[in-house]
C-alpha cells in the first residue's frame, strides 16, 4: 500500500465484493498491513506465519495481540482490529447469507 493508486485499487476491490467478501478482503488487508510492521527475513516469516508449521503469528487474532504488546500499535487500535477480525469470521464462517444492513443483526455486534 505504497501509493495512492494502490490505495484506491484496495477500496475498489472491496466496494465491487458481497457483504461477505468486503469483511474478508478488509480484513486479510489488515493481517498483511501487520506483518508489513516488523522486520522479518524470508526463512523467521515462513516460521512465525505459517499455517502448515503451526507459527506463533499464523493466527490473525495473535499478530494483533503481538502488536499489541510490544507496543507497535496502540491498544485502541488493536481492540478495533479484534473488532474487524469477529466480523470477518463471522462471514467467513457461516453459511446463513449475511448483511452489513441487516437490523437484527446476525453478526451479534
Amino acid at each position: 500500500m505504497d501509493t495512492k493508486r494502490e490505495i484506491e485499487e484496495i477500496y475498489e476491490e472491496i466496494e465491487a465484493q458481497t457483504d461477505r467478501g468486503a469483511a474478508i478482503i478488509a480484513a486479510a488487508i489488515l493481517d498483511d498491513a501487520l506483518k508489513s510492521r516488523l522486520i522479518l527475513t524470508s526463512n523467521l516469516s515462513d516460521r512465525i506465519f505459517s499455517y502448515e508449521k503451526n507459527g506463533p503469528l499464523a493466527q490473525f487474532s495473535s499478530k494483533i495481540d503481538m502488536t499489541a504488546a510490544t507496543g507497535l500499535l496502540p491498544k485502541e487500535t488493536c481492540d478495533s482490529m479484534h473488532l474487524i477480525r469477529r466480523i470477518r469470521n463471522k462471514f467467513a464462517h457461516s453459511i446463513e447469507p449475511l448483511k452489513f444492513q441487516t437490523k437484527k443483526s446476525p453478526l451479534g455486534f
